[in-house]
C-alpha cells in the first residue's frame, strides 16, 4: 500500500513556493488498495489546489470580495449609508456608472443599449418596470453587494439633503460633498457627473434612487448637485449615473 502526506518543505522558490504531496510506496500493495489510494492522492491534491486558490484569490486580490463588507456610516438619519459608491473601494472613487434598473456596468449608455427601452413605439421611450425597483431583481445595490444594501428612495435624498450639513471639499483631484449628519458622522459623495450618449460629465454629482415618477415615463428620480445647487432630479433612465447604496429601515415607506 501507499502511504499520502503533505511535505511541510516548499517546492518552488520565493513567496510562489506551494507545499507538495509525496507518495511513499510500500511492497505488497493489492490491486484494490492501489486503486484506493490512488482516488484519495487526487483528491487530496485537489483540495490543496483549491485552498492554494483561494488563499490568492482573497489576498492578492481583494476587490472579489471586499466590495460587499462595506462600512455602513450611522450619520443618525432613518438609514446608514454606504462608505463609497458601488464599484468603489474608497469614498473618493467614482466606482461604477449604471443606467437605472440595470445591474451592469457598460461603455455606452444611451436608448439603443439600454436593457429596458420600449422598442415596441417608433419614438424613444421605455418599459414600465414598476415605480419602485428597491430590493428587486433591478436593484443593482441589492443584486451586487446582497446582505440588505439597497438604492435609496427619493424621500431618503431628500432626508439627506434636509437634515445634513453639506460642505463641498476638493480632495485631491477630486470635487464632492462631505455630508455630516445629526450623529456628527460623515460621508463623502464625489461628483462624478454621469454618461449619456456621447456625453461624459465630470462637473456635477449624479445618484440614482429607486424611485420614479410614472411607470411609463422616460426618467426616473435622482440626487444631482454642483458646488452651488443641490436638488432631486429626474433623469433620463438611460444614462449612467453612481450608485451610494443604503442599509437598514426595511419597512421603509416608498
Amino acid at each position: 500500500m501507499k502511504t499520502i502526506g503533505l511535505n511541510i518543505n516548499k517546492c518552488g522558490r520565493g513567496s510562489n513556493a506551494l507545499p507538495h504531496l509525496y507518495v511513499e510506496n510500500i511492497k505488497g500493495n493489492t490491486s484494490e488498495e492501489n486503486k484506493l489510494d490512488s482516488n484519495i492522492y487526487l483528491i487530496n491534491v485537489f483540495c490543496i489546489r483549491l485552498s492554494w486558490l483561494c488563499l490568492v484569490l482573497f489576498t492578492l486580490i481583494p476587490g472579489v470580495y471586499a466590495q460587499y463588507d462595506t462600512k455602513a456610516i450611522d450619520l443618525g438619519l432613518s438609514v446608514k449609508w454606504a462608505a463609497h459608491n458601488i464599484g468603489a473601494s474608497q469614498p473618493e472613487q467614482y466606482g461604477n456608472y449604471y443606467a437605472w434598473g440595470e445591474t451592469k456596468d457598460k461603455s455606452y449608455y444611451f436608448y439603443d443599449t439600454y436593457e429596458f427601452t420600449d422598442k415596441s413605439v417608433e419614438y424613444q421611450s421605455c418599459v414600465d418596470i414598476g415605480d419602485h425597483i428597491a430590493m428587486t431583481p433591478n436593484d443593482v445595490a441589492h443584486v451586487i453587494w446582497g446582505n440588505g444594501w439597497r438604492l435609496p428612495t427619493e424621500n431618503e435624498f431628500i432626508e439627506l439633503l434636509q437634515k445634513c450639513e453639506w460642505i463641498w471639499e476638493i480632495r485631491g483631484t477630486v470635487s464632492g460633498y462631505k455630508i455630516i449628519g445629526p450623529s456628527g458622522n460623515s460621508i463623502f459623495l464625489p461628483a462624478g457627473g454621469k454618461k449619456c450618449g456621447k456625453q461624459e460629465i465630470e462637473i456635477e454629482g449624479c445618484y440614482w434612487s429607486e424611485t420614479v415618477k410614472g411607470g411609463i415615463g422616460r426618467t426616473s428620480r435622482s440626487l444631482w448637485f454642483t458646488d452651488e445647487v443641490k436638488k432631486i432630479w429626474g433623469e433620463l433612465r438611460i444614462s449612467g449615473l453612481l450608485v451610494r447604496p443604503v442599509i437598514g429601515n426595511t419597512s421603509f415607506t416608498k
